[in-house]
């Protein structure tokens, strides 16, 4: 058992990483972080504090195995900091829980188990200085590592346990072979929908869906302008105010002398304003329904202008005709397939044959020749959802209508079988083995999340930043 920890993938991803080093302004910020009060490590998980240590280490550890396989990790930062903290937060629960179960690894295993590990060796036997220089060259002291190997090892009993009580059933088992290994033998039917499209029946869904053909956008605003010359500084700088208050209350604004609407309409660009100041020009680029009004005083005039609402303005029929027609044939012909499926749901359910159905729907019928579900799934489009309902479909019967993205098929299945060799032997034993790691990844992660879910966890507000 600790020979193979020794060995294990994670032991080695661990000695690999040869360089590992804290800033030391982190530490500083650490000790300040504690002097106020606040959480200094990583994470809590049930009142048990995760430190800024083990995390770091974790980022570190992860971002080294993405490097040796040639990833690049710039863009990855931020996935990379919340995987550390998932995993490191799954450790301590799992570490908890393993407590209470009373299996945490021993002092004496994790001894042995450093023992057995190949990087620690000089001519197959343990080295202590060489155990310390790979330890040291990693930034961390020997307890440090030796507490992470404790949590690893006693993850791997709590781990062992739930391996000991999976098993597969034969119905498990023959289902996911089944599913594999089968190969059909029959006729399949497709049914295309046949749409009948006109230059008017387009125009007319265009003109009913125009938001999905969108172009140009711009915002309806109105922009009232009051002279200063015409009114003097006194009676424009009131005006002025006057108006400024109705729009925020979204009160009617007066046209009255020296009070001007210059512009009222939908603003798609910048030269509908060229007789305006720059100044006003700019202010008026900022208008949005989070900032509804613009209020700019010039050596002339106030200009205030008001955001109304966002306008898009839909591409001219002609330029977007190749867009609306495909739009069209999406929204028609998944609508003719749900129509299909109802009425081919009654017809074979009153006993009607596959060339009965080709005659009342049009469509072709294609034989299908020792094909597995897998290739019937990848020549016919069929969702993998519904490739195991197949095999329940009685030999001669017509299985159930089976929606594609743009047809939709009714299969008739005359034949299924198993062909026996040595290859399909190796296979069995191959998918037997991906069955039940699967089923083992399953447990684990119900497991651990089942844990997380009783757990109070608390996450330094730093490193969510």
């Amino acid at each position: 058992m600790f020979t193979k920890i020794g060995e294990s993938k994670w032991m080695k991803l661990v000695l690999f990483i040869t360089t590992f080093a804290f800033v030391g302004t982190a530490l500083v910020a650490l000790i300040v972080y504690k002097m106020s009060g606040k959480m200094t490590g990583a994470v809590e998980v049930n009142g048990r504090e995760i430190s800024m240590q083990r995390y770091m280490y974790e980022v570190n550890l992860i971002q080294s195995n993405l490097e040796r396989q040639g990833v690049d990790i710039a863009p990855l930062r931020k996935a990379i900091k919340a995987q550390a903290l998932n995993n490191i937060i799954n450790e301590e629960l799992i570490y908890q829980e393993a407590e209470k179960e009373g299996i945490v690894a021993t002092k004496e295993e994790v001894k042995e188990a450093i023992l057995h590990i190949p990087a620690f060796q000089e001519n197959g036997v343990f080295s202590k200085d060489r155990y310390l220089a790979i330890v040291n060259s990693m930034g961390i002291s020997p307890q440090f590592f030796e507490e992470i190997l404790r949590k690893q090892i006693t993850k791997d009993h709590i781990f062992a346990l739930i391996d000991g009580s999976t098993y597969l059933t034969k119905e498990e088992l023959n289902v996911f072979l089944n599913k594999e290994l089968s190969k059909i033998t029959g006729k399949v039917l497709i049914i295309e929908p046949k749409l009948k499209i006109t230059d008017n029946i387009l125009k007319e869904f265009y003109k009913k869906n125009l938001k999905l053909f969108t172009g140009k956008k711009g915002k309806e605003i109105v922009i009232y302008e009051i002279s200063i010359k015409d009114l003097g500084k006194e009676k424009a700088a009131s005006l002025a105010k006057e108006i400024f208050l109705k729009m925020k209350n979204n009160q009617p604004v007066e046209v009255k002398n020296g009070v001007k609407k210059i512009f009222e309409g939908v603003l798609y660009k910048e030269e509908q304003l060229k007789n305006l100041p720059e100044k006003v020009i700019k202010d008026l680029k900022s208008l949005s329904k989070d900032k509804n009004i613009s209020f700019v005083k010039t050596d002339k005039a106030y200009y205030l202008a008001q955001f109304k609402k966002e306008v898009t303005k839909p591409m001219p029929f002609k330029e977007v005709k190749k867009q609306v027609e495909l739009y069209y044939k999406q929204k028609k012909i998944k609508e003719e397939i749900q129509n299909l499926y109802g009425k081919l749901e009654k017809d074979i359910a009153s006993g009607k044959t596959l060339e009965q159905l080709k005659k009342k729907y049009g469509g072709k019928i294609e034989k299908i020749e020792k094909l597995s579900l897998r290739g019937l799934s990848q020549k016919y489009f069929i969702p993998i959802n519904e490739i195991s309902d197949l095999l329940k479909t009685k030999i001669g019967k017509l299985s159930k209508p089976i929606k594609t993205q743009g047809s939709i098929l009714v299969v008739q299945i005359d034949k299924v079988e198993i062909e026996k060799d040595e290859k399909t032997k190796d296979l069995e034993n191959m998918l037997k083995k991906a069955l039940y790691n699967e089923k083992l990844n399953d447990l684990i992660t119900a497991y651990v999340l089942k844990l997380r879910e009783k757990a109070e966890i608390k996450i330094n507000p730093r490193l969510t930043e």
